[in-house]
């Protein structure tokens, strides 16, 4: 039952809740002490929290069934996702390499000569060139964790790349999603639904040459060994820049949206638009989460006088 999602407005009833606001409020903190997602329902969105994050006493109370209208909902279940074409024509070669790979395999008495000798071949370049100029070299944890993937699920949907943010691991995109492309399109992880961000005319040229005679499968980011950024490392880079700057005091990954939030509203003065674009719950979150709220109560304070 730990790894169950049940409906916030159950969760409300079984803490005597007359409402499900305060509850809300706590899901759209930055850290919330509840892991949750964001569902669709009749009318708008609502949300499902997983059991196992609540309070010891509120998982007692709904494991003794105290709470009969309960709807629960099984951890593995997944919404329905955007799927862009690009992650299917990726996952389609992906599936021929593990195909041909196990076709190959059945000339060799060894599975690790086999795919050592694969592996050399195809990164040659003369074995598969489709999808070796589609997908670009690889290495053998690559294709052993393409196989693994096919050998439990058997379809190509498996091996489909999942391009989104992460807020502990990496940022997943590679350089075939913003080249020659107007739009960035990703999944959130917290609500689980397909954003695109626009290209602007600044940084369309930046973007195609960093992205200049690179691989389409090669990550958008790297790290100076070679391997996909991860956020950690992010964070080292912006406060070694901040540092430059003269700015004394830590600046996160996560300050950069904050900080976009704080010009976008000062510039058009439209709520409304930045609580859509952070899927914030109300007006009032989003200006507290921004710091205008504090800059109000500043004003306040300087202007008045007696």
């Amino acid at each position: 039952m730990n790894n169950i999602y049940i409906n916030i407005k159950d969760v409300a009833e079984a803490k005597g809740l007359k409402s499900t606001r305060s509850l809300r409020l706590e899901l759209n903190k930055y850290e919330s002490k509840y892991i949750s997602r964001e569902v669709q329902v009749n009318g708008g969105t609502s949300y499902e929290i997983l059991i196992s994050s609540l309070e010891p006493e509120l998982q007692d109370k709904l494991r003794r069934n105290e709470n009969k209208s309960t709807e629960l909902v099984p951890l593995n279940y997944q919404p329905p996702q955007f799927i862009s074409d690009q992650a299917k024509i990726t996952a389609n070669f992906r599936i021929n390499i593990v195909l041909a790979l196990i076709k190959f395999r059945k000339k060799y008495t060894t599975k690790k000569q086999a795919d050592s000798d694969f592996l050399d071949l195809y990164n040659s370049g003369l074995y598969l060139p489709k999808a070796y100029r589609f997908i670009g070299a690889i290495s053998i944890g690559t294709l052993h964790r393409w196989l693994r993937k096919y050998e439990k699920h058997e379809c190509a949907e498996c091996l489909q790349p999942n391009y989104k943010y992460t807020k502990q691991g990496e940022y997943n995109s590679n350089v075939g999603d913003v080249r020659n492309k107007t739009y960035i399109n990703i999944i959130e992880k917290k609500t689980n639904k397909p954003k695109r961000f626009p290209i602007n005319s600044k940084l369309k040229p930046m973007l195609d040459k960093f992205t200049a005679d690179r691989k389409i499968e090669e990550p958008l980011f790297k790290s100076i060994f070679g391997n996909r950024m991860e956020r950690t490392q992010c964070y080292r880079i912006i406060n070694d820049a901040c540092r430059d700057a003269g700015i004394d005091y830590k600046v996160g990954t996560h300050t950069l949206r904050k900080t976009f939030g704080y010009h976008h509203y000062q510039k058009f003065k439209d709520v409304a638009v930045l609580q859509k674009i952070f899927n914030h719950y109300s007006p009032q979150i989003t200006m507290r989460y921004i710091g205008i709220d504090q800059d109000m109560i500043d004003d306040s304070y300087n202007n008045f006088v007696l």
